[in-house]
């Protein structure tokens, strides 16, 4: 029993408790009263929403004009667009060829609770429950949400950076979500400077004040970068050690390793050479003034005055040969070591070495007669190269004879 019916006989029954006497005003058993759009029972439903006007022919459905209604909006006896005030005249849908009470309802095929477009509704594709105006727009190609964009504000799309400079490394001042990149945009942030073509990560880091590589330190591991030495003793000259690369000397570095003794500011390549046991000049030998050359057991560190002569060092016996065979200048031979009458003969071996007297008087002179010991010999005269023959006189007649002289 429907609704209106149900009403109808509650108010009928209350008529009747109310007198039997009084009149109970029924709709449409008057002439005109379902088409008069009047509540002639004050039942709540008027004309053909009232039960009583249910058998009427205005009543009965479709009416006699071609349009399929009585009235210009396309239906019944109203122009609400149905025959009755809340909808239709049942639950179907209304008495026209859209959606009326002869043809199918709105049918949701893929079960996801929403109607699809040719039925009214806003279900955009009714064979795919996921594709509905309630669901989550995703990246697939697909316009899921129905709003008319595809892969719109979609819950997976990824954030993209732009890449001013076009160097494959985007920077983080601008970003777009999309499903795939749009233009000039890539999928990182790494970019330190997207203003520069040149600068991003891995890029070959230049001797140049600039962190190329976008690594957070500057100019280090350059391929131009020199290899600089800790110069550990400060005397110019690094050892092998300790090296860094760096475009820049470092502090405490120095561009030359080849220090030998890298503790020893007194050590390092073209040093002095220092009596001091060590290679002072790094060229793996002591220096000569160290090593004892001739063997005397005296080294010129030691003030070997003449490495080259075993005859010459300090406390050596002073000799008669112009040489200081002791290494002490203020010491000489017994006499003197001079020539001071210029015959080749040192005072210390020379007999006469007065200029005035002696130039002919020397060791190996010639001995002449002369009463002097020419030949330094220690005697006077004897083999002198000017004496005579003489022969003994022995009976003094002022001939000698010959067998002796």
């Amino acid at each position: 029993m429907s609704r209106s019916l149900l009403l109808s006989l509650l108010a009928l029954g209350l008529l009747l408790v109310a007198g039997c006497d009084a009149e109970v005003e029924v709709e449409g058993d008057e002439p005109g009263e379902c088409s008069d759009q009047v509540d002639n029972d004050q039942d709540g439903n008027a004309d053909c929403a009232d039960d009583g006007c249910a058998a009427a022919t205005t009543c009965a459905g479709d009416d006699d004009d071609t349009t399929g209604d009585d009235d210009t909006t396309g239906d019944d006896d109203d122009s609400a667009g149905d025959d009755d005030t809340a909808g239709d005249d049942d639950s179907a849908g209304d008495d026209d060829t859209v959606g009326d009470d002869d043809t199918e309802p709105a049918i949701d095929e893929d079960g996801d609770g929403h109607a699809p477009l040719a039925a009214g509704g806003l279900d955009c594709d009714d064979s795919d429950p996921t594709v509905n105006p309630t669901s989550y727009e995703i990246c697939d190609g697909i316009d899921n949400d129905c709003d008319g964009d595809i892969d719109d504000e979609a819950i997976d799309s990824l954030v993209w950076h732009l890449d001013s400079d076009s160097d494959g490394y985007g920077g983080q001042l601008l970003t777009e979500e999309a499903c795939s990149a749009p233009t000039s945009y890539v999928g990182n942030a790494d970019d330190c400077d997207d203003l520069v073509a040149s600068i991003y990560p891995g890029a070959t880091e230049l001797c140049n004040g600039i962190d190329d590589d976008c690594d957070g330190d500057i100019d280090d591991d350059a391929p131009a970068a020199q290899t600089w030495y800790l110069d550990n003793d400060g005397d110019g000259v690094g050892g092998l050690w300790l090296t860094q690369d760096a475009c820049d000397m470092p502090q405490g570095y120095a561009g030359d390793g080849s220090d030998c003794d890298d503790t020893n500011a007194a050590i390092y390549p073209l040093a002095p050479e220092l009596c001091d046991g060590s290679d002072n000049d790094c060229d793996g030998n002591l220096g000569g003034d160290e090593i004892d050359d001739d063997g005397d057991g005296v080294t010129e560190c030691s003030l070997d005055c003449d490495d080259a002569d075993p005859l010459r060092f300090p406390g050596s016996v002073e000799l008669c040969d112009g040489i200081d065979n002791d290494c002490d200048a203020a010491t000489t031979a017994a006499g003197g070591e001079i020539d001071a009458d210029s015959d080749t003969s040192l005072s210390c071996e020379d007999c006469d070495d007065d200029p005035s007297t002696g130039p002919g008087v020397y060791p190996g002179a010639s001995e002449v007669c002369d009463g002097v010991d020419n030949d330094c010999d220690g005697t006077i005269d004897v083999g002198a190269t000017d004496e005579s023959t003489w022969y003994l006189d022995a009976d003094g007649d002022t001939h000698g004879g010959g067998w002796l002289t």
